[in-house]
Parts: C-alpha cells; structure tokens; sequence
C-alpha cells in the first residue's frame, strides 16, 4: 500500500569563521535554500521503517535524497531539479521486474549516485517445510549506480544494475503447495537483504547484507539473522580480494552498520554492543 506522506528537508549552513580547537562551532539554516534553509516534498512511502535512507551532495552543490521507494534532486537553491528523473523525482519501486527497496545512498567523488538495496521477487511462494509452512520472496543484495545526471552507468553491473544473493548456498529446499511444481519437484530459496551500505575511501561499494536462516511462524516472515558484509569493485563485480570471494560472513545478526577508514580504505562494522574492524582484505 502506498502512502503520500510530506518530506521535510532542512540542510544547515555551518558558519565556521575562524576555526580553532576550542572555539564554539555555530550553525543555521542557509537562506538561499528553499524556504529559509527548508524544502517540503511529498513522496510515496509504503509506511515501513525509515522514509529517508540517504542524503548525500553531488559536486556541483546538487542534493540528493532517498526514500524507501524514489530517488530527488534539489539544485543548490532547493527546487527540484527537472533535468532529473520525472521534474526531479525518479521512482525506484521496480529493478529488472523485482519489487526494490532502497536502504541507503552515497555519491562518489565523480558525483555518480550509488544507491543499496535489496530486490524480492513479487511472486511469493507458498511452501512446506519439516518445521514451518509460509511464503517465502527469494530477495537479492542490490546495487544501483547513475552517473551524475541520473543515468544508469553502463560500466557497473548490467547497465548500473548490481543483483546478487552474494555467493550465498540455498538455506531451504521446500516443496510448494499448492499448487505443485512440474513434476513435483522442490524450489530453493535463497533470499538474501540489504541492510545498508557506502562507498570506501576508492569508490568502492560496502554493503551488509543479511541472510535467511529461518521461517519463524505459519504467519511466516522471513527471519534474517546471519550478516554478511560484501565488497564490490568499481566495475560491480565481488571484489576478489577482499574476504572469501568478496564476502565475509560475520558472527551473530546484531551487525547495521558499515564505514570505511580514511587512511587505508578497510572497513569497519557496528551493531549495538561492538565494533569490529577489518584488514582491506577483509581479515579481522
């Protein structure tokens, strides 16, 4: 179900004057945006979680925003700009056919727009387990990057397009009823879900993802508990260096939040209770 609900964006002005360690930083909304520093949007939400994902500022002074669902641009003075997407709005709900939903957003130094998230296939599955009966949506790690005008860049991926379920085995075989599979033969399901992601020091995308690893009632929702965190390289591919093939499976599923170190582009990990950090090439 889509909802229109107002999105408010306020971007501060950092007045810094003359910096020194224990001066006093003050800050106020920037007059030459929008509406004494503000703009108002209305946009689609589908009432789950966060309407933001992201905010990020392109080279040229542009801002862009994700929500769950769509993509804006503002142009430094807070109008939408129309060169970008529909009059400065451009919908994401639907990747190479598959229900998307956006996690988080980042630019890179070139202005391009990366944008995480994971793609479920509309079709769910109604199975049987040995345990558990529910639908299932197999799900995919997903990467969009645009060049800085909005277009999807061909040199990433499939046309921009990333979709992975990160090397990741099957979890489940089930059998599914009704009605049966052709020959009665079982479905894997392997779904595999964004939680959020940024770009390392080299332009490089980072991403945690988690992984199915049960169903947790008839009502059935998948029940994502195993984390992961996978390197791409700036073609889109696993980076080959980083990890096992370019993933790293990580301990327990407390684990929402991934950055990069400014000295050596290695990543670091969070959760509520720890963080963990990382050689480049992935080692603890």
């Amino acid at each position: 179900m889509k909802i229109t609900r107002p999105l408010l964006l306020a971007l501060a002005l950092l007045l810094l004057g003359t910096f020194a360690p224990s001066a006093a930083v003050s800050a106020s909304l920037d007059p030459g945006f929008g509406a004494g520093g503000k703009v108002r949007t209305a946009v689609a939400t589908t009432g789950e979680g966060p309407l933001v994902r992201g905010v990020a500022a392109q080279p040229d002074g542009s801002v862009v925003v994700a929500t769950q669902r769509q993509l804006l641009r503002y142009r430094p003075d807070g109008q939408l700009d129309p060169r970008f997407g529909a009059s400065g709005v451009m919908s994401l709900e639907k990747v190479e056919g598959l229900d998307f939903k956006v996690a988080a957003l980042a630019v890179d130094g070139e202005g391009r727009i990366v944008v995480f998230g994971t793609a479920a296939d509309p079709n769910k599955t109604y199975a049987t387990l040995a345990y558990d009966i529910g639908y299932l949506h197999p799900s995919y790690a997903t990467v969009l990057r645009f060049d800085p005008a909005g277009n999807p860049d061909p040199s990433f991926g499939t046309n921009g397009i990333v979709r992975s379920d990160l090397g990741q085995p099957p979890y489940l075989t089930a059998s599914v009823f009704p009605p049966p599979q052709p020959n009665g033969q079982d479905v894997q399901i392997n779904p595999v879900a964004t939680v959020t992601g940024t770009l390392d020091q080299r332009g490089r995308p980072l991403l945690i993802a988690a992984r199915f690893e049960s169903v947790a009632s008839v009502r059935s929702r998948l029940a994502f508990e195993g984390r992961l965190v996978a390197r791409l390289d700036t073609s889109g591919a696993l980076d080959q260096g980083f990890g096992a093939g370019g993933v790293l499976t990580l301990p327990g599923y407390e684990n929402r939040g991934v950055a990069s170190r400014a000295d050596d582009a290695s990543p670091l990990t969070w959760g509520y209770t720890q963080i963990r950090a990382f050689t480049e090439s992935g080692r603890f």
